[in-house]
């Protein structure tokens, strides 16, 4: 009872408001605090009523918080596919995923498979990605790492060797002590979050994805 009106928890008399109005939502009194309800397409990256839900989500982003409900960049090819992504991770707990499949196409002499992801922008280095080889719920590949995962067969190797690996160089048939140009295909999901440490803010990273680039 702030105001000894002998009633609690009641909003002051106007013009006075308990809850400040705030940009993008809508701020009330919870648990003795202002807590924000975002409008749609906004978050509260901050934690802080007074900023209102500050930062704008691209519509690709909403509901993109589990491996099944992964962004599909589609097929990518090891003739040199590239494509980049982009966004915003806001309130705690908030992630981003993607999937693609990479394609291994077929090779003669030698395998360009090189699946590539890295951060080329990473503000403060809070972004941190996991990547995940054969679909959901498989191994995990790479585990918070703030710049860049590779899953790559074209490294040179001697051939005629009993210990030989790597694709390149390669046969279609493994003859003559060359390794067989396999089929590496594969689908891979890619977790973006926040370093669980670091304060909620509306950077934005950028991811970029190429298969046979590197």
């Amino acid at each position: 009872d702030d105001d000894c009106d002998g009633v609690l928890d009641n909003n002051p008399p106007a013009p006075a408001v308990l809850c400040a109005p705030a940009p993008n939502g809508t701020a009330a009194c919870t648990d003795g605090a202002c807590r924000m309800t975002c409008d749609t397409g906004w978050t509260d990256a901050d934690g802080a009523a007074a900023t209102g839900c500050e930062c704008q989500l691209e519509a690709s982003e909403t509901g993109r918080d589990t491996c099944l409900d992964a962004i599909d960049l589609g097929n990518m090819a090891d003739s040199g596919a590239d494509t980049t992504v982009r966004g915003k991770i806001g309130p705690p707990g908030d992630v981003d995923w993607y999937t693609f499949n990479a394609v291994d196409s077929p090779d003669i002499t030698c395998d360009a498979f090189n699946v590539d992801i890295r951060f080329t922008a990473n503000p403060g280095n809070v972004f941190r990605m996991d990547v995940y080889r054969g679909g959901c719920g498989t191994t995990i590949a790479c585990t918070a790492a703030l710049d860049r995962y590779s899953w790559y067969t074209d490294y040179a190797d001697t051939p005629h060797s009993a210990t030989a690996n790597g694709e390149c160089q390669c046969r279609p048939a493994s003859t003559d002590g060359y390794n067989t140009c396999n089929d590496n295909s594969s689908v891979f999901h890619v977790r973006v979050f926040r370093d669980p440490g670091a304060a909620g803010d509306c950077a934005e990273y950028a991811l970029r994805i190429t298969n046979g680039v590197f």
